[in-house]
């Protein structure tokens, strides 16, 4: 009786340890989601040097593309840390393609007040690593903020930026 109760033990500790295994494997795959998909964003507002039309359409295909979906609730995150939230195309479950965004204005002339001609714009990002089990998003919603991803674009000079894509910029000040 004693090796049968001692066996018990011994599985459920390789039970456990494969249990942790996983989840370290999941939020491994989840977490370089996270950072290819900020660093995307990132490249795709370079290119388009700002948040223009095509770079939100193209961002919205290669964030969809890549399967990152965020649920609503995470737009209280982002305001909350002083973001605004991008908000792109949703499916059916109601994730979307949503990620927090600020931009700011860098005055490259050192005269107050001038034009947008003579700013330049730098975008900051914050995409989160997202776990899709129920239990740990209730009991500890405070992981949302915890688990998160933060980059920047360089500064941007640009007519382009100064037109169409400073609206974003300008609608936030």
């Amino acid at each position: 009786m004693k090796e049968g109760v001692g066996g018990v033990f011994v599985l459920q500790a390789i039970v456990v340890a494969m249990i942790i295994i996983t989840c370290l494997l999941a939020f491994s795959v989840n977490y370089t989601k996270a950072f290819r998909v900020k660093n995307e964003i990132r490249n795709i507002i370079e290119k388009h040097e700002g948040l223009s039309v095509e770079a939100r359409h193209e961002i919205n295909d290669v964030v969809r593309g890549m399967n990152y979906f965020l649920p609503a609730e995470y737009e209280s995150v982002c305001e909350q840390m002083g973001y605004d939230v991008y908000n792109g195309k949703t499916s059916e479950n109601g994730n979307g393609v949503r990620f927090c965004i600020k931009c700011e204005y860098a005055d490259i002339t050192g005269r107050p007040n001038d034009d947008d001609r003579s700013r330049a714009a730098y975008y900051s990002i914050v995409t989160f690593v997202t776990f899709d089990v129920p239990l740990v998003n209730n009991i500890l919603p405070f992981t949302a903020s915890f688990f998160k991803i933060a980059g920047e674009t360089p500064l941007i000079y640009s007519d382009v930026h100064a037109k169409e894509a400073s609206e974003f910029c300008n609608s936030r000040r």
